[in-house]
């Protein structure tokens, strides 16, 4: 009896332990497919994170890219230094100007705001001779070029950035006369100069707001011949400050 006892005892004890072995084995299999899996997880996630990254740094770039050019219209405020011009024409001109500006390197952190730029102007103004009062006319039309730097202020969320620079002129002049002691009509061109500063004022992507300051100078020489007799001929200076602004296109 004892015997049987024993003998089934060990079979149970056997039996026990077959059925607690495999159970063993499927709860550690089970750990390493779950730990496998959260390993993937983690790799896919990373691998997503990495291409998130990749891409908002190319919008970026991207997006860098496409703020280095400017196309802007200016309505300024035009002051020539010529007390002669002053007196016969006014002090208080209007200058129209279409810009166009490029960044010379844009895929350079720094040398991106390196840009060229090409402008033309108009301006023209009524007036009287000085002792006649006779009616006159002067127009002026430069075309510039030249280079500037724009930058980052670092305020407003970066939506202001100022820029400096300088450029050449050349000026187209017509002036028409009424007065029978001047001649009728007057044209002239000449090579000039301009430096400039201003601030952009940047809404949305596209949008820019301008604000601008220069000094042009130019001198155009007295002509060597003329069908008026006994008249006295000087120089004409038309340099002078211009102030105002404008709204442009980014892109």
């Amino acid at each position: 009896m004892k015997k049987f006892l024993f003998f089934s005892f060990s079979i149970c004890c056997i039996h026990a332990m077959q059925a607690f072995l495999p159970m063993s084995k499927y709860q550690e299999s089970a750990k390493k497919a779950e730990f496998y899996a959260q390993k993937s997880n983690k790799h896919i996630e990373y691998e997503v994170d990495a291409s998130a990254s990749t891409g908002s740094q190319q919008a970026k770039h991207s997006s860098d890219r496409s703020a280095n050019r400017f196309i802007e219209a200016n309505f300024r405020y035009f002051q020539p230094s010529s007390c002669i011009l002053q007196e016969i024409y006014g002090k208080n001109w209007i200058d129209y100007q279409v810009k166009f500006s490029a960044s010379l390197m844009p895929r350079k952190d720094f040398w991106r705001g390196l840009h060229a730029w090409f402008a033309i102007n108009y301006a023209g103004k009524s007036g009287r001779s000085i002792n006649g009062g006779e009616k006159t006319k002067i127009q002026l039309v430069p075309l510039s070029f030249g280079l500037r730097f724009v930058g980052d202020l670092g305020i407003a969320n970066g939506c202001t950035q100022y820029y400096f620079g300088t450029g050449l002129k050349y000026y187209f002049m017509e002036i028409n006369n009424t007065s029978q002691f001047v001649e009728p009509c007057i044209s002239r061109s000449s090579l000039g100069g301009v430096a400039e500063a201003g601030l952009y004022f940047l809404v949305g992507e596209h949008i820019a707001f301008n604000l601008m300051l220069d000094y042009s100078f130019i001198r155009f020489s007295c002509p060597k011949k003329s069908c008026i007799e006994n008249v006295q001929r000087f120089p004409l200076k038309a340099s002078g400050i211009a102030v105002g602004g404008g709204i442009g296109l980014r892109f």
